[in-house]
């Protein structure tokens, strides 16, 4: 799904906000447990507890890592001798 969330100041659910993202509801709390996605956790008197992400961490979400699978590479350290040079080496 393309476009930008537009429900300022609304909560969805994470069944809601992965249906309206493209994702499964497990992806989303796994992105929850892991503190990519920051979520407010709702536990009732009874009953088991659930998520509630708000419109602007959901659209921060799609922006920040929606579509990217794993972790980030690490970069590469980039190498510091100019190329065609050895290091240590003197001019006669």
């Amino acid at each position: 799904m393309s476009g930008a969330v537009r429900l300022h100041g609304e909560y969805l659910s994470l069944p809601q906000a992965a249906k309206l993202l493209g994702c499964s509801r497990q992806a989303l709390a796994t992105a929850v447990r892991r503190g990519i996605l920051r979520a407010v956790r709702i536990s009732p008197q009874k009953g088991r507890s659930f998520y509630l992400v708000s419109a602007e961490e959901i659209e921060r979400y799609r922006r920040e890592h929606l579509g990217r699978r794993g972790r980030p590479r690490k970069r590469k350290p980039l190498d510091q001798t100019p190329a065609g040079t050895t290091e240590g080496a003197h001019d006669p």
